[in-house]
């Protein structure tokens, strides 16, 4: 949001807090159960009541639950995300560095790991809704990734 929307009469903040979640640490994503559809609808009540227009999703799991999101605030609601910018900031720098790989089709992937990759691969299956195949568990140099 440009900077001069600060104290803009048409701004409104509204802060409802951080949905948990407890995957993060044992590395699988819980199931969608009866609990996590009534938190997800607990945090989306002061939004519907405040008839927002647009949600800003400002963590990296919250497409998870987008689809919860979007059905509890109404299909009118903008959801945005980072996602995309993210991509089209990557694309740019890679273009930029003539490192781009423009090709027809899907193209190929490759996920590689730091922890447990069975973990990885069921939590990384629903997050990107495609099958993720083999997963390459790596090391981390400690030397290195202080660097």
């Amino acid at each position: 949001m440009p900077e001069d929307w600060e104290g803009h009469p048409l701004r409104k903040d509204y802060g409802v807090g951080a949905i948990p979640v407890q995957f993060k640490e044992s590395g699988s994503a819980p199931p969608v159960d009866e609990r996590v559809v009534a938190t997800v609808r607990a945090y989306c009540e002061p939004l519907r009541e405040a008839r927002v227009d647009s949600v800003i999703l400002g963590c990296t799991h919250y497409p998870l639950v987008r689809p919860m999101l979007q059905r509890s605030l109404g299909p009118d609601v903008a959801m945005i995300t980072s996602g995309a910018a993210a991509a089209r900031q990557v694309e740019h720098a890679l273009a930029s560095r003539g490192l781009d790989a423009r090709r027809e089709g899907e193209g190929d992937y490759r996920f590689l790991c730091t922890g447990d990759a069975e973990a990885f691969k069921a939590a990384g299956t629903r997050f990107l809704q495609l099958p993720l195949g083999a997963i390459e568990t790596v090391a981390v140099d400690a030397g290195r990734a202080a660097a």
